[in-house]
């Protein structure tokens, strides 16, 4: 979503401040490579240190402005990021990337750097979130609205370094450098937090986090034997009471302040509580099972959140179309029982598998282009794409295969979604196909224009890094649960 005009301001104050701020990396980055802590180093890497600082000295002015220019556009282009359709990108020529092994050097270097912010910054990136969240009027934190994340710093970082010639050749510059930014911004983000404190923002409160104890099914029927008994009130004996229907609606809000659901499929959550709290009279098994038709349902909601991240995909749009046509035939009509809406989760699920059916015959040629040996592929327009693949470059070697990563790699099947660190940022893709011998594999990003394939050995990499995690539906209605019976147990927050 657009960034709001108070945190457009803070954001705008923010970007005043790096200058003076990376112009302190620059120099205690010199000061490091001058003055490396291992002893062992060898006159020959000394002296390569010593350059690449004297480097830094002499264009102190471009690995500055460099960092501010990437860093600007990074955050300022997150107030449309959210907002900006896949089919935006429609003007660009249809491409496929084949990305291999090399072509992620960056994106690791990159994640890493990431990492160690995150690490050293903990604290303060939390507390700034309390603050960002306010700043967006949320009564809640949102992770996500801090445009402060680490990755966009150590993408500029990066930039940064990759503007000086002698520098970019070499990871340890940007090790270096990442370590100084790190405690660097750690501060920063403390004075920032305290300016803003400072300034009467009321920080939003953080939700209670759920320990990772995997789905619990009999969650719900735990949660209802919970519930304290009301003078005159049936616990149990039927299945609508006003116990029962009253939790109902508790988990309904649960579910809406604790998923990440798309706003229109929220929407679409709020409208099916009448139906639910209807459905109840008549099956009980709705407050006790989590698998229930209307909680699978809601959980398809969620996941398509999830593997959708950009609200005017129109594949999105196309999915949340019919989802509210049967949401709307519910509404129409009083529910007996829930096969109404176990055929919306069927429909809804054959039309994914027609989404994807689709995706596949739009990738139809570069599928027969990678199903070429390896002189078809070569026959490609080489200098097209992102990057050479690594064994179309002479005296190429790879590395050795990570044995768990390789495992994980072949269990892995098509139409499976994925988080995968790629070009610097976190991506939502789609595995569309993988060859017979598993040495090319296809997915599907965020824009229609344009596929990734990868060779093997850059998804092994990739996994081993932990920079590429499969997408997983989850219950939603577990974590509405555990959220309710905590609030319960609270007499303060159940008053």
């Amino acid at each position: 979503m657009p960034l709001s005009t108070a945190l457009q301001e803070f954001v705008d104050d923010e970007l005043t401040r790096m200058p003076a701020l990376i112009e302190q990396v620059r120099r205690q980055t010199v000061e490091g490579l001058r003055q490396p802590a291992d002893a062992g180093l060898s006159p020959t890497e000394r002296m390569q240190r010593f350059d690449i600082a004297k480097e830094l000295e002499t264009q102190a002015q471009r690995f500055n402005d460099a960092f501010v220019a990437e860093l600007s556009g990074l955050l300022r282009s997150d107030s449309t990021a959210a907002e900006a359709s896949p089919a935006a990108t429609s003007g660009l020529p249809r491409g496929l990337a084949l990305l291999d092994e090399a072509a992620h050097s960056a994106d690791i270097e990159i994640a890493r750097c990431a990492s160690l912010i995150s690490s050293a910054a903990e604290w303060e990136l939390r507390e700034l979130q309390t603050f960002t969240s306010a700043l967006c009027g949320l009564p809640y934190v949102s992770v996500t609205s801090s445009p402060l994340r680490p990755e966009a710093f150590a993408r500029a970082l990066w930039q940064a370094v990759d503007a000086m010639p002698h520098a970019r050749s070499n990871p340890l510059v940007l090790r270096v450098a990442a370590g100084v930014l790190a405690e660097a911004l750690r501060r920063e983000l403390a004075a920032a937090c305290t300016r803003l404190e400072g300034q009467g923002v009321q920080q939003s409160l953080y939700r209670t986090a759920v320990p990772a104890q995997g789905e619990r099914p009999s969650v719900l029927a735990e949660l209802l034997d919970s519930v304290p008994a009301k003078p005159g009130a049936r616990r149990r004996a039927a299945a609508a009471d006003a116990a029962s229907a009253d939790l109902l609606k508790s988990l309904f809000d649960a579910i809406a302040q604790g998923s990440q659901m798309q706003p229109a499929l929220r929407a679409l959550t709020g409208l099916l509580q009448p139906c639910a709290i209807g459905l109840l009279k008549h099956d009980p098994q709705l407050l006790e099972n989590a698998r229930h038709p209307l909680w699978q349902l809601l959980d398809r909601f969620a996941y398509q959140s999830a593997t959708h991240p950009h609200a005017a995909d129109p594949q999105l749009l196309a999915w949340i179309g019919l989802a509210a046509e049967l949401v709307a035939n519910m509404q129409a009509a009083p529910m007996q029982d829930a096969q109404a809406v176990r055929t919306s989760v069927e429909q809804l699920d054959a039309y994914s598998a027609a989404q994807f059916n689709m995706q596949l015959q739009q990738a139809s040629a570069d599928i027969e282009a990678l199903q070429r040996d390896d002189p078809g592929v070569v026959a490609m327009d080489v200098a097209s794409m992102d990057t050479v693949p690594a064994d179309l470059l002479p005296g190429a070697a790879l590395p050795e295969a990570d044995p768990s990563a390789a495992q994980w790699l072949e269990q892995q099947a098509a139409g499976s979604w994925y988080r995968m660190f790629l070009r610097g940022q976190w991506t939502v893709m789609r595995l569309l196909w993988r060859s017979e011998s598993r040495a090319r594999w296809l997915f599907a990003g965020p824009h229609p224009q344009r596929n990734d394939a990868f060779d093997r050995s850059a998804l092994v990499r990739l996994r081993a890094e932990a920079l590429i995690r499969p997408l997983v539906e989850r219950a939603v209605v577990v974590r509405a649960a555990e959220s309710v019976r905590r609030r319960l147990a609270d007499p303060r927050k159940a008053g």
